[in-house]
């Protein structure tokens, strides 16, 4: 019998903006730091609470606001390295944007190194127009998504993939074999011109999603589960 739902991704997991955690629209880093022993590090008006409310699971929002993929990924690994997760337990990613990227510094790896697409200062600006191919980035994250996948199937923990974005998909940059016995909804979340089904309310930030549509959210998830492979 499941337990637990772990829940990983950006701020579109953690649920920026809602009531519940407006002391935290200040600009502060929200990073989750401690492993070992689960915590909810989100918002309780979130999708991963109301998810897990639907399948009667405990709720472990992992969810990091600003995070990208390399970011996620470790989070994730440092809660199979302590032992956090089982396989009585099921484990929901929203990857954020592929576009997403940063440096880790040897400070406790939480990365003081941000790269946005969608910000674009001069740092970013330098980083994108020199280093960035959609291509390249999207095969990296895929790669990160595969690995992620193969952790908890190995392990016999259920895994489900989001995507925040319309990105290129596996089949369009030759990895197609290697995710179809994956669980992934393509649908994205947060695109913008593509997800008008996902939004019907904002956060009080005005930019992320309000509560309704985190409920609107949790009902997809809730349904993209129980129609899955596993």
């Amino acid at each position: 019998m499941k337990t637990n739902l772990f829940a990983f991704g950006c701020s579109h997991t953690y649920g920026y903006g809602l009531p519940d955690v407006v002391q935290y629209m200040n600009g502060k880093e929200i990073y989750p730091t401690k492993f070992g022993e689960n915590y909810n590090f989100g918002s309780k008006l979130a999708w991963p609470q109301l998810l897990a409310d639907k399948l009667n699971l405990t709720c472990y929002n992992y969810g990091c606001c600003g995070a990208n993929s390399k970011e996620v990924v470790w989070i994730f690994t440092q809660c199979l390295q302590h032992n956090m997760i089982s396989n009585r337990d099921t484990v929901t990613i929203l990857w954020p944007a592929f576009a997403r990227t940063g440096i880790f510094h040897y400070d406790g790896c939480v990365p003081s190194d941000r790269q946005w697409l969608d910000r674009l200062d001069k740092k970013d600006t330098v980083f994108y127009t020199d280093y960035y191919d959609e291509y390249d980035f999207a095969i990296q994250r895929w790669r990160e998504i595969i690995l992620v996948d193969l952790l908890c199937k190995e392990r016999g923990i259920n895994c489900y993939h989001g995507l925040v974005n319309k990105e290129l998909t596996p089949k369009e940059v030759g990895l197609e074999s290697l995710t179809k016995n994956m669980n992934i909804d393509f649908t994205p979340m947060d695109a913008p011109g593509n997800s008008s089904s996902w939004i019907i309310d904002k956060a009080l930030d005005g930019a992320h999603h309000g509560v309704g549509s985190h409920k609107l959210i949790a009902d997809k998830w809730n349904t993209f589960i129980k129609g899955s492979k596993i």
